[in-house]
Parts: structure tokens; sequence; C-alpha cells
């Protein structure tokens, strides 16, 4: 039993250290996106930017230093705060480049979705994502407690976070039964350029920061979000799902990416040890999310659409 309580222990701890923590999870983003004004594939655009606000998060090919840099420039997490992330509409020329740009620029941790999900400074109790996540942890403590075991309070809270999150996105499904598709058809029609204005907007200060050359950086930049846009699709189809098989799936997801990332510290963990853990946080976090979430949302969104954000 004991070794099983270790086990138990140090999978909790994994889920939490090995990539940043969303704030909101994409299909929240996307709602908030279809809600902000543009209509037909400009719409879609701007629905795809707000997704793609995350699109370095989970950069398990590179090591994590990398990951953390383009997560937190591109979050407003910096001293410069919004100086790094306004670039992306600055330098957006056409409508659909502006949409993207816009949705992307509305993601921010500094005024945009994610403060109103776990506040700036982080981890603020009085926002909902942290106050949620740390009711969810009082439940796991307990559960690990009841086994013999246990982990640091703020290594559980990242982990909390985490399931809140994706509880979350599975209960916005209630009030847009279309958000799968929306997901998809915003990944599939984003606009061309879109890429190349991050790079334009982040590949210089990348390749001084570690050393590359520039078209090194830009490699990299447009590598992760052709991935995040595959994720985008993957994470939408699974958001059509019937309800049961949606949170199976979503978990199965978590699952599969986090073992991934954990191979950046040398670690070798089967998903098959981790979804078990994952799917009792992700129910957890349902339960306690479920009658609450839309009224913070839409308290989010109309945050948002209350910010001029082409003349700041």
């Amino acid at each position: 039993m004991k070794r099983l309580t270790s086990i138990i222990g140090m999978l909790f701890a994994l889920i939490g250290f090995t990539t940043p923590v969303y704030a909101w999870g994409p299909a929240i983003h996307a709602y908030i996106g279809k809600r902000m004004g543009e209509k037909g594939m400009l719409g879609a655009n701007v629905v795809y930017g707000q997704m793609a606000g995350d699109v370095f998060n989970l950069m398990y090919d590179t090591p994590i230093e990398q990951m953390l840099h383009l997560y937190h420039v591109t979050h407003g997490l910096t001293e410069q705060g919004l100086d790094t992330v306004l670039p992306v509409l600055d330098l957006a020329e056409t409508k659909r480049e502006k949409a993207v740009a816009l949705g992307f620029v509305a993601h921010n941790n500094v005024n945009g979705a994610d403060v109103y999900a776990h506040g700036n400074p982080y981890n603020d109790p009085e926002r909902y994502v942290i106050a949620k996540a740390l009711q969810l942890s009082e439940v796991l403590a307990s559960r690990l407690a009841l086994l013999g075991g246990g982990i640091a309070d703020d290594m559980l809270l990242e982990v909390s976070h985490v399931f809140v999150e994706f509880a979350a996105d599975l209960l916005i499904r209630q009030y847009d039964r279309a958000i799968g598709a929306r997901m998809i058809v915003a990944a599939i029609s984003r606009n061309r350029g879109f890429p190349n204005l991050l790079v334009k907007a982040y590949a210089e200060n990348f390749a001084d920061s570690f050393g590359f050359t520039h078209d090194e950086a830009a490699s990299i930049i447009i590598a992760e979000e052709a991935k995040f846009r595959r994720l985008a699709i993957r994470y939408g189809m699974i958001m059509q799902y019937s309800n049961r098989k949606a949170q199976t799936e979503l978990a199965g997801l978590l699952a599969e990416i986090a073992p991934r990332l954990m191979e950046g510290y040398g670690l070798d963990v089967p998903s098959a040890m981790l979804l078990p853990i994952i799917q009792f946080g992700i129910g957890e976090a349902f339960e306690l999310c479920k009658d609450d979430l839309l009224p913070e949302v839409e308290n989010t969104i109309e945050a948002i659409k209350a910010i001029d954000w082409h003349n700041r």
C-alpha cells in the first residue's frame, strides 16, 4: 500500500509540473471568441485566435525553458506586460489577420480572458478557476489521505487547476451544443497568415534568448502552431461526443499528453497509470462547477467586449 500511495502522489505531482496550466480551456476560449461580435469567417478566425493564445503551452519536443519563455510573452506575464502581446494585432494587415489576432490578444493574462480565470498575480483565490481548484484540492487531498499519502499543497492546486479547466470545457457544451464544430471550423479556416504573425512578433526575441538563428526560431514557432491547430481539431471532435464519451476521451487526451511532457525530465510514466486519477479529478471538478460556471464566463465576455482592442 505504501508503494501504491507514493506512486499516486508522484503521478499527481507530475501532471502538475510538466506544463503551464491553462486558465480557461480551449472550449471555453472558443465560446468566448464566438461571442466577441464577428460573424462568418471573421468570427471563426476570432475563435481560433482566442484558443491560440495557448499555442505554446504543449511544447513537449523542446526544453521547458523555451516553452515557458513563449508562454510568458504570449500571455503578458513579463515586465513588459501587454507590450509582448499586442504586436500580433498591430502587425496584422488583412481583415482575417486582424480577426485572428484580435482573438489572440484578447486571451492574455493582463486584461484578457485568462485574468478572469486565475488573476494577475497568478493564483488569485477570488478568481473562478482558482477558487474551484482550491475546493477540488481539498477533495483530492482527502482521497490521498485515505490512501495514506499526500503531496505539497501548491502542487495539488496546480493539478486541481488542470482538472477544473477540463471540466469547464465539458460543461460549456450545455450552453452551446455546436462548440465542438465551431472549434473544428475555426482551426480549419484560420487565416494562413497567422503563423507568420507569430513569427514577426516573437521569433527575434526567441532567437536572441536561446541562441537560435531567426530561421530556427521561426521554424519552431510555425511547427508549434501547426501542432496546436491539429490538437484544436481533435479537441473539437471530442466536444461533439456524448457526455460520457467526451469525458472519457478528454481524460484520455490528458493522459496521453502528460507522459510526452514528462519525457523531457527523463521520466517514463505510462498513460494507463495516469488515466484513473485524471478521470476521478475531472469528474469531481465537473460537480463543483456545474451550477455556477456560465455566469462567470458571461462576466468574462462582457469585460473583454468592453475593451477597444484596436485603440488601446
